[in-house]
């Protein structure tokens, strides 16, 4: 009888062992979110969103959503760890706060918004305007060129926020 009892105590046991082992491996390979989302869209209400996040100091998760085609995520390594990112968004948002677009409607109408979040408040500064005065703009300004083009170094083209030339291309616009 006291056999019994032993075995079928132990099974479970293993089972639980097992799974708090999973769990823990789980863990080291814990997503934290990074207090920064960047986001292009265009007037006709096509919008494609940059989720950024991170499981090492230097590596950067990249997580693109949009309306019509779901979500994929790619992994970069940034130097200067999170730190150097966030610094260099910063400054982005800074040259994006001092613009503002004055140009009349034209076809090729975008918006690009940087939100920087911190403890219990958050900073969120956009840039709206035609095409190609809005990126000339974010061309001449290397800190927002900068953080464009690390964030979307690797996705696919069309997702890419900086062309291989290094002019800036928003995807949403076709």
């Amino acid at each position: 009888m006291k056999a019994r009892i032993y075995l079928s105590v132990a099974i479970p046991a293993a089972v639980l062992f097992a799974t708090i082992l999973s769990l823990q491996s789980l863990a080291s390979e814990k997503v934290i979110a990074v207090p920064l989302a960047l986001q292009w869209s265009n007037f006709a209400g096509e919008t494609y969103n940059y989720d950024v996040s991170t499981i090492e100091e230097n590596s950067v998760r990249v997580e693109v959503r949009s309306k019509e085609e779901g979500y994929f995520v790619v992994t970069n390594r940034v130097e200067g760890g999170m730190t150097g990112l966030l610094k260099l968004a910063v400054h982005a948002a800074n040259e994006v706060s001092r613009y503002e677009s004055n140009l009349p409607a034209g076809k090729e109408r975008c918006r690009l918004v940087l939100k920087i979040m911190d403890v219990g408040s958050y900073q969120q500064v956009s840039i709206a305007g035609d095409l190609r005065p809005l990126l000339k703009f974010c061309n001449d300004q290397p800190s927002l060129h900068d953080l464009l083009g690390f964030i979307s170094q690797d996705l696919p083209k069309k997702y890419r926020l900086v062309e291989t030339g290094g002019e800036l291309l928003p995807p949403a616009i076709k």
